[in-house]
């Protein structure tokens, strides 16, 4: 097995079929999981990812590197998997709702979250604090859901490092490097 799988972002998560026949089984995301103790429904049509246990699954890239957007897709296709949301001391964004797309917190209660160990991971990236609250992942894990962490390769680590076996993570690159240039200038709040 290997650490990471390479998913190009620009692959798209298949939708249900009404005769069972797809491609579904030859998507190279879907058979990863597969391998590391996911079965697919027999019933033809089926694309529905049955849990043998749940797992923590781990999205990790560059900044601009498509990982919010798979995440999406993959939580809008699969509505099993839940996603957790990353707490963050940076200010909201255009757009950008608390406890919807982020916790927002100020400077110091971000550091009272750290002291007091509230955070899986977390990291300072881009001047602004990044991290995930402990509480809502073991909570999902404990109602047996499977939860995806949207977070780098940094945390990635430190997850892998804390949860173990639970873990099962994917790295993805941006199609090229105009792309990821161009969405990293289309945001402009990253150095």
């Amino acid at each position: 097995d290997r650490p990471f799988l390479r998913v190009p972002c620009s692959w798209r998560i298949p939708d249900r079929g009404s005769r069972g026949k797809s491609s579904f089984p030859e998507n190279p995301f879907f058979a990863y999981f597969i391998r590391r103790g996911h079965s697919v429904s027999k019933t033809a049509g089926e694309r529905k990812l049955k849990e043998k246990r749940n797992r923590v699954i781990i999205i990790s890239s560059v900044s601009g590197g498509g990982k919010t957007t798979l995440v999406n897709l993959l939580t809008q296709k699969h509505p099993e998997l839940k996603s957790a949301i990353t707490a963050t001391s940076r200010p909201p964004r255009p757009g950008e709702v608390h406890e919807e797309h982020y916790h927002f917190y100020s400077l110091e209660d971000f550091a009272r979250m750290i002291e007091q160990n509230e955070l899986l991971e977390h990291a300072f990236v881009h001047g602004n604090y990044y991290g995930v609250p402990v509480r809502q992942v073991y909570d999902r894990l404990e109602k047996g859901e499977s939860v995806v962490l949207n977070i780098d390769v940094q945390g990635m680590r430190a997850v892998k490092q804390r949860l173990g076996e639970k873990v099962l993570s994917i790295f993805i690159l941006p199609p090229d490097r105009e792309t990821w240039e161009r969405r990293l200038r289309s945001r402009g709040t990253d150095d």
